[in-house]
């Protein structure tokens, strides 16, 4: 019997160890962020550029335009053949100062001036061929 009490008495002692739970209460705190002003939207510096100068490119970059059939060659001194004035160029640059535009067909690239670049649609005849474009 001796045993038992001995065993009863360590379980009366981890008992007294194991100081009660206190219950811990937070407050919520919420944090209200500043009020950021509202800045105007920034321009674009081509369109700041354009405004200067007052003058707008005809086409956008990335329209699609044709070559007119009088043109000879283009500012680089390249002969322009019947056969590149049927195919579709991209535009890929504009030049505000000069007015010459950059155009690209896979691996051609042509310097023109504006009025020798045509749009689709001044270039059909008709109705019909226009809606196609």
């Amino acid at each position: 019997m001796a045993t038992t009490k001995k065993k009863t008495t360590k379980k009366e002692e981890i008992q007294e160890e194991v100081a009660p739970v206190e219950e811990v209460v937070t407050e919520e705190v919420t944090v209200e962020e500043p009020k950021k002003e509202e800045k105007a939207p920034e321009v674009k510096k081509e369109e700041k550029r354009a405004n200067k100068t007052g003058k707008e490119p005809k086409y956008k970059m990335g329209s699609i335009v044709y070559i007119r059939k009088d043109a000879d060659a283009d500012l680089n001194g390249f002969k322009l053949f019947p056969q590149y004035k049927k195919y579709t160029y991209t535009i890929e640059t504009y030049n505000e100062n000069t007015g010459v535009y950059t155009l690209r067909r896979l691996n051609l690239s042509l310097r023109l001036p504006e009025d020798l670049i045509v749009s689709p649609d001044e270039r059909a005849h008709d109705e019909i061929n226009r809606r196609q474009f």
